[in-house]
């Protein structure tokens, strides 16, 4: 028997991923030649580039996945990869609503996940149900079953059921909070000293809730667990962080930020490791796990320091007058972008040309030549960036410092500008 992807998703994923392969292709073209270097150029090459291996490998994927069942065996392809199983090592299979998964019974097999997308996917699952056993149910009732009777989670049993139910009632609740606020933050960050500070809090806050449980929450679990998790709430705000950043300023020098970074994360991951099972290494899997938790946990301290140095900053700023060395138009109608050369002589900044994003008449107003006043800031943290932002509003507590401009200067968000 022979299983492949159906055609219909097949033909969409051609379609979709071969567009999206091009879009990416262009945007790491453009972060390469029109935008300045810097930590948003570094990012947005990285972002760009990783998009396109994913789209790459969704394609390649999508053309050579398939489920052979034959000669007593069940053989997955994919795209680089073929893993076969034979059906007498099969313990049994779980069922989601994206996956069907098959488990092996010797540990050093590993799971098979087949996408629910398949051809005769009903005549697969008839198979699997006449041979095998289903362990969604009775993963459920072995996690039921060992949750009560953790006399860590209650004296009782009575105890230990109000425990959970709390545990998953709370991070129901908590995790549709993180979830809000990560779209406000994206969407319409007002009050933006509020939307910024809610969104660095809110891991702290999960991280704490996962200490409360004492087990009872995981800092990850699957859909059909009844262990709730704090995976979102953890990881989400600093999706949210990094994309702030790259919208609303631009970061000159990144050399206050490795250390911090490094041991506050090593401290995070730390508190979280002493606690969580999941993080113990025991395998290449369990290992490549942590590793990937502590990049996560590492991207939310940088991009935490990163918006508490912006947003704590009250030194005065530093006003250059900087001449436009390049336009840059967008092929989408949005992010106008100048490309200015400031004379950065007066501090420690590597940085020759910085890219700003400015409004679409200020764009068109402006020529090659013409000369902007540049406002830099210390930071908080010592961490040099540039103001650019055109959302901030009157909240903001920014002390600019007075400076005297030619009379036929014209005033237009965060730059001065002369005709």
């Amino acid at each position: 028997m022979e299983f492949r992807i159906k055609k219909s998703w097949r033909v969409f994923v051609y379609v979709v991923m071969s567009s999206f392969f091009i879009l990416t292709i262009l945007m790491t073209y453009q972060a390469l030649t029109k935008v300045s270097s810097g930590v948003n150029s570094l990012i947005a090459v990285t972002v760009s580039l990783s998009l396109a291996a994913f789209s790459f490998y969704s394609i390649i994927r999508i053309r050579k996945e398939k489920v052979n069942v034959e000669n007593g065996a069940l053989r997955h392809t994919l795209a680089f990869t073929q893993k076969t199983i034979n059906l007498d090592e099969i313990d049994g299979f779980k069922i989601d609503e994206h996956y069907i998964r098959i488990i092996s019974r010797p540990p050093s097999i590993k799971k098979i996940r087949i996408s629910s997308s398949i051809e005769d996917k009903y005549e697969f699952i008839e198979f699997l149900y006449q041979r095998f056993d289903n362990l969604n149910s009775l993963n459920h009732q072995e996690e039921i079953s060992e949750i009560l009777s953790n006399e860590s989670f209650g004296g009782n049993k009575i105890e230990r059921e109000l425990k959970l139910e709390s545990a998953q009632r709370t991070m129901k609740v908590f995790n549709g909070v993180s979830l809000i606020s990560f779209f406000w933050l994206i969407i319409i960050p007002n009050p933006y000293d509020l939307a910024v500070l809610v969104n660095i809090v809110i891991p702290l806050i999960a991280l704490w809730i996962f200490y409360h449980f004492k087990g009872l929450v995981k800092l990850d679990s699957n859909k059909e667990s009844e262990y709730p998790n704090i995976m979102s709430a953890l990881f989400l705000p600093s999706g949210g962080l990094g994309l702030r950043i790259l919208f609303d300023f631009e970061v000159l020098s990144l050399d206050n930020v490795w250390t911090p970074t490094l041991i506050f994360s090593a401290l995070l991951f730390g508190l979280i490791f002493i606690r969580s099972e999941e993080l113990k290494i025991k395998n290449f899997s369990s290992l490549l796990n942590s590793l990937l938790s502590f990049v996560f946990i590492s991207l939310y301290i940088f991009t935490s320091i990163l918006m508490l140095n912006y947003l704590l900053d009250s030194s005065s700023s530093s006003v250059y007058e900087s001449p436009v060395a390049k336009k840059i138009t967008p092929s989408d109608n949005n992010n106008y972008r100048l490309v200015v050369e400031p004379d950065w002589s007066m501090h420690d900044i590597d940085e020759k040309e910085v890219t700003v994003t400015v409004t679409k008449n200020f764009f068109h107003r402006i020529e090659v030549g013409d000369t902007v006043f540049v406002e830099l800031y210390s930071g908080a943290f010592n961490i040099p960036w540039l103001d650019i932002d055109e959302l901030k509003n009157s909240t903001s507590f920014k002390n600019i410092v007075p400076l005297s401009f030619p009379e036929d200067s014209v005033f237009i968000n965060d730059f001065r500008y002369s005709p």
